[in-house]
């Protein structure tokens, strides 16, 4: 009896044990083969910080696919923080990878190691980062990115708002980033705070990764935009050059942001004691004046900004609905006082717009408002789409 018992039992925990291993082989559906066998890898990514800095990271693109979709963003996101190669995937559809591995590469500027992916393909999916540096590499970049992050946010005032935040982030990405493009380099933040020169992608990822970790829910967006000469819009194939900017949420609001456009006045903009020139016409806009001279790719999805509330101009005094004369003498007053070289205004209409373009460029009054030597120096811009007069002494 007591050996019938015992053979039982020995039946039933073989019977569980064979239960259990079937049912682990059948849900394995990732397993990772990493780039180093260093027994360390799991600590050195820690060190890096990916994980657990970006765990409540802007995932905007993730929350527009489906729950299934989310689930191959997950697998995907997974390999590249974890700089993965040939890992086993659920999903082998070329068109569908593509899809998910933007989505996560548009969430996730910090990932700033990978320029693609491969796939092996057979009976089974298996899924490779493109990764341009090495694990040493990365590391030694993260902390001169840091160095970056550290200095930029120490001339943060304690306890901003968003819309300081953004606006400090703003100037400081322009005024230490020269347009320039690095082969290999310029579509990741490292050409922004690294190199100190970039394009539109790099411009455009650095905005997205400053903001997110101030707080500042933001997204990519490509798409294209035409170039602007002399009040003429030249575009490329009928759509305009690439081009990639960002999109803010504020107070519950969407704004469009573009930091390389930041930097678009000429050289001859530049003064000694104002130093680089700055173009707010792009800082807090909405669709419709991005719409001007932006377009959005077809295949993604935005959301619609259409406040004003946070616009630069409308926080800065420097909105005027009426031809205030006062207002503006005011407003150089307080720029002059803080040692500011520029004066930029926005108007609310043409109407508006065009009565004091005749009045401060064309009658000359600007002169009016700043002293003998500031008008030896002066520069004037003016942009007949966004309704803006930018003065530089």
């Amino acid at each position: 009896m007591n050996i019938f018992k015992k053979t039982y039992k020995r039946l039933i925990l073989m019977i569980i044990s064979v239960f259990l291993l079937f049912n682990l082989c059948g849900c394995e559906n990732i397993s990772f083969n990493f780039n180093s066998n260093d027994k360390q890898s799991d600590e050195q990514d820690q060190q890096m910080g990916i994980d657990e800095k970006f765990e409540g990271y802007s995932t905007y693109f993730y929350e527009q696919l489906t729950p299934k979709e989310q689930g191959f963003y997950r697998e995907i996101l997974a390999i590249l923080q974890k700089r993965g190669e040939k890992v086993k995937i659920s999903v082998s559809d070329k068109a569908t990878i593509d899809k998910i591995y933007s989505c996560v590469m548009n969430d996730h500027p910090e990932i700033f190691y990978v320029s693609g992916y491969s796939l092996t393909q057979g009976s089974e999916t298996y899924f490779s980062g493109t990764y341009i540096y090495s694990k040493e590499e990365i590391n030694s970049r993260k902390q001169k990115i840091d160095e970056y992050v550290a200095k930029c946010f120490a001339q943060i005032p304690t306890n901003a708002d968003s819309y300081t935040k953004v606006k400090n982030v703003y100037e400081y990405i322009v005024s230490h980033t020269r347009y320039e493009s690095v082969e290999g380099e310029d579509q990741n933040i490292c050409s922004v705070f690294i190199l100190g020169k970039s394009v539109c992608m790099g411009y455009s990822k650095a905005t997205q990764y400053l903001l997110n970790c101030l707080g500042v829910k933001t997204i990519l967006v490509t798409g294209y935009a035409n170039i602007v000469i002399n009040g003429v819009h030249i575009s490329a194939a009928g759509q305009g050059d690439n081009h990639a900017w960002n999109q803010v949420l504020i107070d519950g609001n969407w704004y469009c942001v573009d930091t390389t456009w930041g930097g678009g006045f000429s050289s001859e903009g530049s003064s000694e004691k104002g130093g680089k020139p700055i173009n707010y016409d792009y800082l807090l806009c909405t669709t419709d004046e991005f719409n001007i001279a932006h377009k959005v790719s077809e295949n993604i999805k935005v959301p619609l900004c259409n406040h004003s509330e946070q616009n630069y101009f409308v926080r800065e005094g420097a909105y005027f609905e009426t031809v205030d004369l006062n207002k503006f003498g005011s407003l150089v007053k307080r720029q002059t006082s803080n040692k500011k070289h520029v004066i930029s205004i926005k108007c609310g209409s043409q109407e508006i717009y065009s009565k004091m373009k005749k009045i401060l460029i064309q009658d000359g009054k600007i002169r009016d408002y700043i002293s003998k030597n500031q008008s030896e120096n002066l520069y004037q811009s003016c942009s007949d789409d966004m309704l803006t007069l930018t003065f530089f002494f």
